[in-house]
């Protein structure tokens, strides 16, 4: 998978998707993950024209095509309207396949001012037609040229390298140079793992790769932003991975990929996640964002948060409901004692406290939990000052009749 990108200036001259990246995925799909510097934005995902995503989580996954590339847009777009303020671009280009190239020599006579590059296309029958190449090399008077395929999908290649002079005089040799691109591994499937708080050792298992002789190659992030895949971690010959993670913390991604001994599968969806802080906490979900308190009528307080994934795999824990805490008017949120329960679901999440007492400020705090109650630990919190008064009545009513 290949990944071309242009940048656009914002309004603001500043630069906000920052580090695109995509990765290919097993079945046909893309992944796309940026990073944005500014905090609530909106992200809109456009495949050529069309509009295939609005998100506040960076990044999208969906299918794409195979016989051809895909254009991908990026736009950060204003906190305040998802379709307005458009703030910047970034151009991504995702090409299924893998590559070849071809390197010949100048020749001894003549005066060639191109070369043009004819295959098969994998039909195994060359196409010489005049405007069927694939390729042109403008002649520089070099000794020695070479040229790079775009991206192709795993098959049998052959190819001829013609010269050409200014009077578009071809000659016609029919030297062929066959050249097989090898179909990456399967991936493997049913990824999973577990963590003991107590060891800290991490376990991760997963179904075998259809391909025979497959082993496994492990990725990580090191404990902060994305994986890297140029780099190997380390390998295993099984089905089981086993990790000690005694004295680390941080934020530990980890991706795992089939290997043949030449390629690597290429996925990226097989992901786990792992956060690990002081006192090592593990399995959870990702905390809510945007947190907002406000005070409503009868002296109760309104919350309203919101609650992002990335793609389904890279949460350590799925998110099953919410659990609310509030400071009861002291200034510290108690967090051993919840005053509510919120279910999982999308879009924007609320919940409304019972009435409190008017005039007091009170803070909130939610955090959210696995249906196993893993619970992550953000410290986020919103107040606002119960209000159970409603305004004087109002005074000097007058009536009279107009004509």
């Amino acid at each position: 998978m290949a990944q071309h990108g242009r940048r656009h200036g914002n309004y603001h001259g500043a630069e906000t998707i920052i580090g695109p990246q995509v990765f290919p995925d097993p079945g046909g799909a893309v992944i796309l993950r940026w990073d944005g510097s500014h905090a609530n934005a909106w992200y809109l995902v456009y495949r050529g024209k069309t509009k295939v995503a609005a998100t506040q989580s960076p990044s999208f996954q969906g299918a794409v095509r195979t016989d051809r590339a895909e254009v991908f847009q990026i736009f950060e777009a204003g906190p305040k309207n998802a379709l307005e303020a458009v703030q910047d671009a970034m151009l991504i280009v995702a090409v299924p396949g893998d590559l070849v190239s071809l390197e010949w020599t100048r020749p001894v006579s003549g005066d060639p001012v191109e070369y043009r590059i004819y295959w098969d296309a994998g039909t195994g029958t060359m196409d010489y037609a005049d405007g069927h190449d694939i390729g042109r090399v403008e002649d520089t008077g070099a000794a020695t040229y070479s040229w790079e395929s775009g991206y192709l999908a795993a098959d049998t290649y052959k190819f001829v390298v013609r010269a050409r002079d200014e009077a578009g005089n071809e000659e016609a040799n029919t030297t062929i140079v066959t050249l097989t691109v090898a179909p990456l591994p399967k991936p493997p499937s049913n990824l999973a793992f577990s963590f003991n708080n107590a060891t800290h050792i991490l376990t991760m298992t997963w179904t075998a790769s259809p391909t025979a002789g497959a082993t496994y190659r492990i990725h990580t992030n090191g404990g902060s932003g994305w994986i890297d895949y140029a780099t190997v971690f380390d390998t295993e010959a099984t089905t089981t991975w086993v990790y000690d993670m005694t004295g680390l913390t941080g934020d530990y991604t980890f991706g795992m990929r089939s290997w043949d001994g030449v390629n690597d599968d290429g996925n990226a969806s097989l992901i786990i996640r792992v956060k690990v802080a002081a006192g090592i906490l593990a399995n959870v979900p990702n905390a809510p964002q945007g947190l907002q308190a406000d005070a409503v009528a009868g002296g109760k307080i309104r919350l309203e948060w919101s609650y992002a994934r990335t793609i389904p795999q890279v949460e350590s824990g799925a998110c099953n409901h919410f659990h609310v805490y509030y400071d009861n008017g002291t200034g510290t949120v108690n967090y051993g004692a919840a005053i509510g329960t919120v279910a999982m679901s999308s879009g924007v999440l609320s919940f409304t406290s019972a009435a409190l007492t008017h005039g007091v400020a009170y803070q909130f705090g939610v955090r959210a939990s696995t249906s196993g109650s893993a619970e992550e630990n953000n410290t986020l919190t919103a107040s606002a000052t119960a209000d159970t008064t409603a305004p004087a009545a109002v005074t000097g009513l007058a009536g009279e009749v107009t004509y």
